[in-house]
């Protein structure tokens, strides 16, 4: 002001101070432009840093951790194993701080999709988790593709050959323990004397795929249930069941079609109850056992007709089973016997009848002839009872 009002002597006082103003106005322009130089200064060197750390990061993969304890670089697509998804499966972490290195790999992110398909992991939910766990989310720096990734539940293929192997094993087993066919206890051949389990067909053409489970296990494929055979049909189901670390992994329902050749024995002729077969009363049919009835009589070089009689009045064509017959009996009912009795060192004889049919071995009811009285006692031979207490 001092330089101002030197050069402004002699001049009036109005005009002095107007250009005092326009002096004052122009310092005041001169500060502002220079603030706006300082404040592009600032903006660009902000920018140039942004763009370093921008191609460190690109180059590296990891960002610079100042002002971040870790930097956790996710991938996309990822891949587990498990029902969760964990932090350490999905993603890079670079830190100094092991602990916390440790908590997050362990950290739990969401819950991992089907065994062989994937699942969209959105950011944000990781955020939301590390603030359950207690971790400072300002902390950690997420280096992600986008504001979502791609998270895809490995698996391991279990081969439909595998499974259709096991159906069929199974249904072979079932037709001995189940149905009774190649049964030695039932009598029951197939042709040319060989069991009828030998001449047996498994097919199972339901189980046409690979079936899925998790990876990083061996696995046991095992039956979860009976198998069931359809009345009077070919159709066999079998349940089974994939195990894999000690956990049921995966249910398959193998449906089988059967075929066991073999011969039944047919009535040719109506016949009365209790009546005694003969040869000329049966003929040999081939069909597939596992659509006939349940313990069906099938065709043996042993099997002597005339040694089994009708348990039910049956009609010509009917097929025979073995819960429709019975060993023909020794001795019938109202047979004369020998009634022996022991009485000391002195056996006794007499007459009597028998109340009901009898086998050798079996204790009988008999009615002697003489005292009218009835005894008991074992059939020893079909004509002989000896009288016991």
């Amino acid at each position: 002001m001092r330089c101002i009002g030197r050069t402004m002597r002699g001049i009036p006082p109005w005009v002095r101070a107007g250009r005092v103003m326009l002096e004052l106005r122009s310092g005041v322009l001169y500060r502002s432009a220079l603030l706006l130089c300082l404040c592009g200064l600032m903006v660009s060197m902000a920018w140039a840093q942004n763009n370093v750390a921008a191609a460190d990061e690109a180059q590296t993969g990891i960002a610079p951790h100042w002002p971040y304890k870790a930097v956790v670089t996710l991938h996309s697509p990822a891949v587990v194993s498990g029902a969760d998804i964990l932090l350490g499966a999905i993603a890079d972490i670079a830190t100094d701080d092991e602990n916390l290195h440790a908590r997050l790999s362990a950290l739990v992110v969401g819950k991992a999709a089907l065994v062989g398909q994937e699942r969209q992991l959105v950011i944000g939910s990781i955020l939301v988790r590390f603030r359950q766990a207690g971790i400072d989310e300002k902390a950690v720096r997420l280096v992600a593709p986008s504001d979502s990734i791609v998270v895809r539940t490995a698996a391991v293929a279990v081969p439909a050959r595998e499974l259709i192997s096991a159906a069929e094993e199974a249904v072979r087993a079932a037709l001995v323990t189940q149905v009774g066919v190649g049964a030695p206890a039932y009598g029951l051949a197939a042709i040319g004397e060989a069991t009828a389990q030998a001449d047996t067909t498994v097919t199972c053409p339901t189980v046409a795929k690979d079936v899925p489970i998790p990876s990083g296990a061996d696995y046991d494929i095992r039956l979860s249930g009976p198998v069931a055979f359809s009345p009077l049909s070919d159709q066999v189901t079998v349940p089974l069941a994939i195990w894999s670390a000690g956990r049921l992994q995966q249910q398959v329902t193998a449906r089988c079609i059967v075929q066991v050749n073999g011969e039944v024995a047919v009535l040719t002729r109506k016949m009365d109850l209790r009546e005694t077969l003969s040869a000329d009363d049966i003929r040999w049919e081939k069909r597939n056992l596992a659509a006939e009835p349940r313990g069906v009589i099938t065709y043996s070089s042993s099997f002597d007709p005339s040694a089994w009689r009708l348990l039910y009045p049956l009609q010509a064509g009917e097929t025979l089973t073995w819960d429709m017959v019975e060993a023909r009996p020794n001795a019938q009912s109202g047979a004369e016997v020998v009634l022996i009795t022991q009485v000391g060192t002195v056996q006794v004889t007499d007459v009597g009848y028998l109340q009901k049919d009898a086998r050798v071995g079996e204790r009988v009811a008999v009615k002697n002839a003489r005292t009218g009285v009835m005894v008991y006692g074992m059939l020893q031979t079909p004509t002989q009872v000896v009288v016991t207490p």
